[in-house]
């Protein structure tokens, strides 16, 4: 009937500020940006506690200390231990944000090529994990905004998702089961070959949309931002102020049984560009070059964490050198797209 204190003492204002796993799971992990925990020095990621005391995890202790690294998930999949963040590479090599530690090293999750891309939820079922982020198959992910994995193979579930309408190249920012189909909720507005409103529900074999257009009046694609099953109904909050002109604040709860607006072509994968934007340090600090997908007219735009412009530049040709060295430390969004209406996007760390 009351909490209990864990007899911890942690620095104020703390950087860990994530427990995870999410699915039920041996170990529990306080996560997030490197700070001290019961007093442990030097600063880590991870700790992970035994139902007594946090320790520092030593699988984390393999990387060295570089500023900004971040960890969010830890899991653990078919016998190896999965690590969601932004976080060396392995062996100190380049930037990576999904790893996977084999029992004595870390190494890359197979066919996970977009090592700029965020991971935003997950969750198992049937031993397949499913990711949802902002990874897009242009740009070397295992698909768009969602995909599956079977420890070896990744599927990309029907084509994925698009935001042919928003800021960035949209997201998924949440993945839940209900009434055994998978539910998936962001910020994206196609479902392959249909019109979206930021969520679907996957059936096994293609994508489903549901009724009702969500809006705030100053943004265009109005962020969906988690679900969550309650007494056997869906609840969903984001940023909208209506659904379908009718006044919704934030939070909604579905009532609609199997109702549905569309669903996607089955066995129909979507059709885009094989390459996308390829982004390469130079040597000074904060200077990039960039490779367009082909020669031709380009607008590209660098937007920060919180989705305001930055800068923008004009290209006529294939590459571009740009330079972030003025602009605060942090993860930035690269984006352009065709007058067609294809949209590449990659990411950099300043």
């Amino acid at each position: 009937m009351q909490w209990e204190d864990l007899g911890c003492l942690s620095t104020v204002p703390n950087g860990l500020r994530t427990l995870v796993p999410k699915e039920p799971q041996e170990t529990l992990y306080a996560t997030g940006f490197a700070d001290i925990l019961c007093g442990q020095f030097p600063p880590t990621c991870v700790y992970s506690y035994d139902g007594s005391t946090f320790v520092r995890w030593a699988p984390f202790d393999q990387f060295p200390e570089v500023p900004l690294t971040h960890v969010t998930y830890i899991f653990e999949f078919r016998g190896k231990t999965y690590m969601v963040g932004v976080f060396p590479g392995p062996g100190g090599q380049g930037v990576a944000s999904f790893l996977r530690f084999n029992g004595s090293v870390w190494e890359l999750v197979p066919g996970w090529n977009n090592l700029m891309a965020s991971i935003w939820d997950y969750t198992i079922r049937n031993d397949t994990l499913y990711v949802g982020g902002d990874f897009l198959e242009v740009n070397g992910g295992p698909g768009n905004l969602v995909a599956s994995f079977d420890g070896e193979q990744w599927n990309n579930l029907g084509g994925g998702f698009r935001c042919n309408d928003c800021w960035s190249a949209g997201s998924v920012n949440a993945l839940q089961w209900f009434n055994g189909e998978l539910w998936a909720c962001g910020m994206f507005d196609q479902v392959l070959d249909i019109p979206a409103h930021g969520i679907a529900k996957w059936d096994g074999q293609r994508w489903c949309v549901l009724p009702g257009g969500f809006l705030q009046a100053s943004l265009v694609g109005s962020p969906l931002y988690d679900m969550t099953v309650w007494r056997d109904s869906l609840y969903m909050c984001g940023l909208f102020e209506s659904v379908d002109g009718v006044p919704a604040h934030q939070i909604v709860q579905w009532i609609g049984g199997d109702a549905v607006e569309d669903c996607s072509t089955v066995g129909i994968g979507e059709t885009v560009p094989p390459t996308g934007l390829v982004v390469s340090p130079i040597a000074e600090p904060g200077r990039w070059a960039v490779h367009f997908p082909k020669e031709g007219s380009w607008v590209l735009a660098a937007y920060d964490a919180i989705g305001r412009m930055v800068d923008r530049w004009h290209v006529v040709g294939s590459t571009v050198v740009i330079d972030l060295g003025n602009r605060p430390l942090g993860l930035y969004l690269l984006r352009t797209g065709t007058p067609e209406g294809a949209w590449y996007s990659a990411k950099v760390l300043r």
